[in-house]
Formats: C-alpha cells, structure tokens, sequence
C-alpha cells in the first residue's frame, strides 16, 4: 500500500456528502461517531485496502454489548490493543475543591489563590449525594493545594470507600507527599497526579522546589505507588522533547501528560508545540517497541482511541465536551460549575450542591449561549468532534490559540494510522 505525505482534510459539507453514501450500519456505531467521523472512515477503507466506499466491510469496527473495539482481523494481527470501552462504565466526574489555599505560586496557574477552605458540613452533604448516586463516580481532588486538607481528603475517601464503582484522584504538586500520606493513597487505591515541568532548569522557570517534588515522586516509586505526572510546556522544554522524555523515563514514570500554557500571549508558536508531539510520538513509539517498560502520554492515546474506537475515557473528549454533563466541578463552598475553568465565575454557576440533584443537572444560560456559540463557529471543521481542539472553556478565555496545532497533531496521527497503524497501537494504553 503506498504511503501517504499528507492528507487534505475535506470541509464538513463535503464530508456529510460522503457520509450520507455510505452503505454501512450507521446505527450499529453509536454516538461515538459522526460526520467528522467520516474521514476516519475513509483511511479505514485504505487500511483494508478496499478502495471502493460501497464494498466497505462493516465488520472493521464493531459493537458487541455496548462495548467497543476493533475487529478480530486487526487485534489477532498485533496491530492494536484489544480494548473495550463499555459508555455505561464511564464515570461521572466530580472536580472537587478542597481548599484554595497554595504552597506555592507558579506564574501560570490558572486557580485564584485564596484562603478558603471547604467546610466540614459541605463535604458530608456532597458524600451523601454521591452515596445515593447510582452511576459510576470519579472524585478528583483539586485545590489549590489540597493535601493542605489532607484530613478532609482522608475523611471524604474512608466515608465513599465502599460504594460500588467509585475512584478516587488527586492532583498535587507533590511536596506534601509525605510517607503517611503515600501509604493511605495507596491502601485506599487513590490514584496521585503530579505536576512536575521536567528537569530542574524547566521546573523552576514557573514553579520552584523542584528538589522536594522530585524527591516525593522517588519516594512515591520507593513505597510501591505508582503516580502520573503533568508537566506544563514552557519556552525551553518545548524544544527539547528528548531531554524531558529521558528525565521521565530515567523516573520509571508509566503515564505523563503535557499540558499548554494557556495566557492571552503565547510563550511558544503552534508549531513550536507541533514538531516536540512528532518527535514525542516517535520517542514513544521507539521505546514501545524495544522496551518492556511501556511510556504512555494521555494526550496522544486519547487522541488515538478517539480516531481509532470513536470514543475515549478522558473526562473532556467522552462525547464531545462534557461540561455540566459528565463533569462539573464544586468549589469549596459548595457551588456548582460546567467545568474546572469556569469554577468560581459567577454567571456559569449552575446552582449550589446542596440544592442539586446529580442526576438532574441544571443548566446554565451563560454557559449554553458559549458553548452554542464555540460549535457554530466550527460548523464547519471536520475536526470540531475534538475537544481539544475546540475547548469552549479556553475558546472564551483566551480565543483557542493552540487550535492550528492539534489539527496539525490529530491530521498526523490520522497519517500515521494510514501508514502505519501498529505505531498507533503502541500509543495506546489498555486502562
């Protein structure tokens, strides 16, 4: 099969043409999928070698008992991961703030730092929704700083610990990470997300104490918990992919994610940010195929599972945006808001916790008027389906800057999927 350099990404119109020809079971994909699908479709076609749209072979993407995944021709072959997505396991995610407290002040940082600390009254009313919830709950705890409360954390985890199908996160910059803290996390299963830049000369551009948090990540390791790590891009690691891929693999760090700026200036160009994903994809790509010790970066295998299965488990690209739907975030008075980045600006509000029912979740007119409004003006982009792409929350603060760059990484992926597929099945992670 011949190689392709690039691919000519037709507009939506065009595609809803294309989409409307084609003879396969449109209703055995589910929701997962959609005209801005319809390109996927095409490199499928090119994938089974079978060139001519009304000979597809339905049978190349399958759904058996709500679950999804790829047929029996590509994962017997080795070429992708045999996964299953099942939609009714995917978790309600609760963003919940327990301070706004902060032991540190990174330049970037998007949360309002002030003293307030949720209370004990709200935290037993938030429990008690969520123990007569019925669907599957994710609980990241969020600040701030919020091993600052690390008792508020213990309490909330000891109290919903036996509730069928419930997970527990947090994200912390790490210092707090003490011994005692490690071993509850890991006793009670409490997935912990660091942020760590990269080495010292990267880390300390924006946040600091990069010694402590290096130490907590080793010691972290040391006790048998294995943590994530989120590193911001910055001026200098942006341009050297190598340097920061070698610093955590040297950690033994299975899962990682970068994270961009987000300012109304931009401290590096689309492109910048373009070339360090190609060359990340391909560090990982060589690595998982000559080492044991698998790396994956959430954001290229989401990406992949979102190309390849119409469907992901990252909070943000579920079903498109899942804002006030499959997400919501309650700040430490309780109130209720979309998102993390709309969290304390009043006019998205959608009520108060205590007042809230979570299976019932309000609207919020501000919130729909953007969130219309981001969708209508990429109408017409087949790549709207893409969150990260076309993020409202970043579209309305701070105009989406980065939205060249990830239809340049969603259209390589797309390549690479076509030439090479068994490279993007290393890309994906299996959980």
């Amino acid at each position: 099969m011949k190689k392709l350099d690039n691919v000519v990404v037709p507009k939506k119109s065009v595609l809803k043409k294309l989409y409307d020809k084609l003879e396969i079971n449109k209703n055995s994909l589910g929701t997962g999928w959609s005209v801005n699908n319809c390109w996927f479709y095409i490199i499928m076609l090119k994938i089974k070698e079978t060139y001519i749209l009304d000979k597809f072979n339905n049978n190349s993407i399958c759904r058996t008992n709500s679950s999804w995944g790829i047929s029996k021709d590509l994962t017997q072959m080795s070429l992708l991961p045999t996964i299953s997505i099942n939609k009714k396991s995917i978790p309600f995610v609760i963003i919940l703030k327990i301070t706004q407290r902060c032991n540190l002040n990174c330049k970037y940082c998007y949360s309002k730092t002030k003293s307030n600390i949720i209370s004990s009254n709200i935290i037993d009313i938030i429990c008690n929704k969520i123990l007569s919830f019925k669907k599957p709950v994710q609980i990241i705890f969020h600040g701030g700083e919020p091993l600052l409360e690390f008792n508020k954390i213990k309490y909330i985890v000891l109290k919903l610990k036996d509730k069928n199908n419930i997970s527990f996160s947090v994200q912390t910059n790490g210092i707090l990470l003490s011994k005692s803290v490690i071993d509850f996390f890991k006793n009670y299963n409490v997935n912990v997300c660091i942020s760590i830049d990269g080495p010292k000369e990267f880390h300390n551009l924006y946040r600091k104490n990069f010694n402590k948090v290096y130490n907590s990540i080793k010691t972290c390791k040391n006790l048998g918990l294995e943590p994530s790590l989120i590193c911001v891009l910055n001026n200098l690691s942006v341009k050297k992919p190598e340097v920061i891929f070698n610093f955590i693999k040297k950690l033994n760090i299975k899962r990682f994610k970068f994270n961009l700026i987000d300012s109304d200036k931009l401290e590096y160009t689309c492109n910048d940010v373009f070339s360090f994903y190609k060359k990340l994809f391909e560090l990982i790509i060589k690595n998982n195929l000559c080492d044991n010790f698998k790396i994956y970066d959430l954001t290229l295998s989401n990406l992949a599972k979102k190309l390849l299965f119409g469907i992901t488990t990252d909070y943000c690209n579920i079903f498109n945006c899942g804002a006030g739907k499959d997400l919501i975030s309650i700040a430490v008075n309780g109130d209720v808001y979309p998102c993390d980045y709309f969290c304390e600006f009043g006019d998205f509000k959608l009520g108060n916790i205590k007042f809230i029912d979570l299976n019932k979740i309000p609207r919020n007119k501000e919130f729909e008027i953007i969130f219309d409004n981001n969708l209508k003006k990429c109408s017409d982009c087949v790549f709207q389906d893409f969150v990260y792409c076309n993020c409202v929350a970043k579209s309305y603060f701070y105009g989406n800057k980065y939205c060249e760059f990830w239809k340049k990484l969603i259209n390589f992926i797309m390549l690479k999927i076509y030439n090479n597929i068994s490279d993007v099945g290393l890309l994906i992670n299996s959980w």
